[in-house]
């Protein structure tokens, strides 16, 4: 019994010790708008290769004067419609998209315009991981990505 109690230990703490993944961050993009448009959008695409389940909590930008997390939804109307969101799940083994319609980080109050090529810096701030910091192209008005 001794010797399965200090194997199951050495097997926990070989597992503790093993490195584990990281949040893997790509693809991440915004539209096109004149300095007009007040408010844009950011999209990306997060994998948590972590193994522990994590949330998107709160993302930030210069290019913003204030930066939400929101979802899109369809109104029984059929009208679109978003709303804010306090986080975005983030499951240990999966990819979570942020697209148009869907889930996005909204930019309120553009502080430059959104150009085709150009890039903005978007802090994203995780409830495990560290803050990272990544980059936005701005993509044409009409992309899909």
């Amino acid at each position: 019994m001794k010797k399965f109690l200090l194997f199951t230990l050495l097997l926990t703490l070989i597992a503790c010790s093993a490195e584990s993944g990281e949040m893997v961050v790509s693809e991440a993009w915004g539209r096109s708008s004149p300095s007009a448009v007040e408010n844009g959008a950011f999209y990306l695409t997060l994998t948590n290769e972590t193994g522990v389940d994590d949330v998107l909590v709160a993302a930030q930008s210069e290019a913003c004067m204030m930066t939400e997390l929101h979802e899109g939804y369809t109104n029984d109307d059929g009208t679109m419609g978003m709303r804010h969101v306090d986080g975005i799940a983030l499951p240990a083994g999966e990819t979570v998209e942020l697209k148009p319609g869907g889930l996005h980080i909204m930019c309120m109050g553009k502080q430059v315009e959104f150009n085709e090529g150009s890039a903005f810096a978007i802090d994203l701030t995780f409830e495990n991981e560290e803050t990272r910091t990544i980059s936005a192209e701005i993509q044409s008005a009409t992309a899909e990505k």
